[in-house]
């Protein structure tokens, strides 16, 4: 009998000590786990970011590329640029968080590149040198830089163009940029910048142009 209650007295002490280490373990661990929790679903809206961001620039080139004039002036790149608050609405949220005007807190700009080819004569093989017709929005293409032919899979750059567009005819170029802000996890996760351009040829005509009309507000301009 003494022995048998030895036992029972052992294995209560045993118990106890068993609790008392899974407290620990969970008071250790609990904190890690929580980081990764945040950082988890910071991860995941910096996903859908981008994935908004890409949206907002290709449906922003998608509009202008179906224009059946070959003319677009600033109320139409206006009403382009604005599109981006239906498109991306949570660009309203991070601009009221920043306290700024959601166009300065998402850089939009929109631009229409021609290609001529080098000799005039060419017809094929050719070699086609870029020029900006027109640029505006946010950050404007240079008109006196010409963009530079860079790998399809470089990032992109207001300066540069993916050497897969080069060719014949033009086409609408849409760079856009959105600062991320990671809102759970800011201590663990920096602020990162989710950049995404959008190459695409008009549909109707071989080049569009943009028309200084009365009361233009300056958001692009001719080259």
């Amino acid at each position: 009998m003494l022995i048998a209650s030895h036992f029972v007295q052992m294995r209560s002490r045993l118990r106890r000590d068993e609790r008392a280490v899974s407290a620990i373990e969970f008071a250790l661990g609990a904190p890690i786990f929580m980081v990764l929790l945040l950082m988890g679903v910071d991860t995941a809206r910096y996903v859908l970011a981008t994935r908004q961001v890409e949206d907002v620039a290709a449906t922003i080139g998608q509009m202008i590329s179906v224009n059946q004039s070959g003319t677009v002036n600033y109320v139409d790149l206006q009403f382009f640029h604005d599109s981006a608050m239906v498109i991306y609405p949570q660009v309203l949220a991070d601009s009221a968080q920043q306290a700024v005007p959601w166009s300065k807190d998402i850089n939009i700009s929109m631009s229409s590149i021609i290609f001529t080819a080098t000799p005039s004569s060419c017809t094929s093989n050719c070699t086609y040198v870029p020029k900006v017709l027109w640029s505006g929005g946010s950050i404007p293409r240079s008109c006196t830089v010409m963009p530079a032919s860079v790998a399809d899979t470089s990032r992109p750059s207001s300066t540069t163009l993916p050497a897969d567009v080069f060719g014949s005819g033009s086409i609408i170029v849409v760079d856009v940029s959105f600062a991320f802000r990671p809102t759970l996890a800011p201590q663990f996760m920096k602020a990162m910048t989710i950049a995404r351009s959008y190459y695409v040829a008009p549909r109707y005509v071989t080049a569009i142009n943009y028309a200084t009309v009365s009361g233009d507000n300056g958001i692009a301009k001719s080259c």
